[in-house]
């Protein structure tokens, strides 16, 4: 017997409300091999599989013909199997292979009657899975089969900050796909049309590619194209980012000192290590990583190289990573 798939939680909510549906938590049914997970954050309440082979079994009730399913959560660790057997018949296998961290609700294709105390069992095999399994079902009309969405969301690009009298800089995407898919970013001058492409050399469904050597002070276009692994496609539409870089909040602070210790836990003297380093500021302190200076023991300014690592919502400097030399 075939199994139908509703992707989509509005989907799968309307299928198990329909006021003549009858739902049952997995965690009430009978538990062999699988744990009530009262330990997680998971959205709905839910079992989880402890030893390969586990099984859930439940006695159904009396309700007529009815369509049996069940919401499962496709985990990102492969294909998951689950055998469906009536009185000891095997009478259908679902396969979640998506690995999309997704609900979906399995059902059978084909009614049964119930006439109530037939045993329905839920076998998954001697493979590795979290097998995580929320709901058992008996409804009286079968859910619409829907596709598995492919799609491509949270798309964000950005200029990763340099310093400002950088010549070039480098613009970072991420984004993430419903599918696991390999990407491309292809990408261009706005105005120009010399289109370079930057791609992804795994599946996976959150992505971050950087766009090495970028034009300052510009704006460019991109958009993505992904690919699952049957070679189906998603585009995004094009959008655009800049490359100019924004003007720095004022900093409230107009002079402090941070004091800074290179220590060489050796015998031996090294004279001008290169040393990297980090350093926080508060929210509103910093402006600009340009307006830092270094100063030895002496006083003597020592050649630093500042970037901004990350910002505060009010724009201002949160981490600054430093790069010099030192003796030590």
């Amino acid at each position: 017997m075939r199994v139908h798939t509703t992707w989509g939680l509005q989907s799968i909510d309307a299928a198990l409300s329909r006021p003549d549906a009858v739902v049952l938590d997995a965690s009430d049914l009978e538990l062999d091999g699988f744990v009530d997970d009262t330990r997680s954050e998971y959205r709905q309440r839910s079992v989880t599989r402890t030893e390969a082979g586990g099984s859930i079994s439940l006695l159904a009730p009396a309700c007529g013909d009815r369509y049996v399913g069940f919401v499962l959560y496709d985990d990102a660790r492969g294909a998951e199997r689950v055998d469906v057997e009536i009185d000891g018949v095997l009478v259908a296998t679902a396969v979640a292979g998506a690995n999309n961290r997704r609900e979906r609700l399995f059902t059978l294709s084909e009614p049964r009657r119930f006439e109530g105390g037939e045993r329905v069992r839920l076998v998954t095999p001697e493979t590795a899975g979290l097998y995580r399994i929320e709901r058992v079902a008996f409804l009286t009309e079968l859910p619409e089969a829907t596709e598995r969405p492919f799609e491509i969301h949270h798309l964000h690009a950005e200029a990763v900050e340099e310093s400002a009298s950088a010549a070039s800089v480098d613009g970072r995407v991420t984004w993430t796909t419903t599918r696991d898919a390999r990407c491309r970013v292809e990408y261009w001058r706005d105005g120009s049309n010399g289109q370079a492409p930057a791609e992804e050399d795994e599946l996976g469904m959150n992505h971050r590619v950087v766009l090495r050597r970028l034009a300052t002070d510009g704006a460019y276009r991109y958009r993505v194209v992904a690919t699952d692994i049957d070679g189906a496609t998603a585009h995004s539409e094009v959008s655009t980012f800049s490359t100019r870089p924004a003007a720095a909040p004022a900093g409230s602070v107009l002079s402090a000192r941070v004091p800074l210790t290179v220590t060489n836990e050796g015998t031996a003297a090294y004279p001008s290590v290169p040393v990297t380093h980090g350093v926080p500021f508060p929210e509103g302190a910093l402006g600009t990583s340009d307006h830092l200076r270094l100063r030895d023991p002496a006083g003597a300014e020592v050649t630093l190289q500042a970037s901004t690592l990350g910002r505060w919502l009010d724009g201002s400097v949160k981490w600054a990573l430093l790069d010099f030399h030192a003796n030590a």
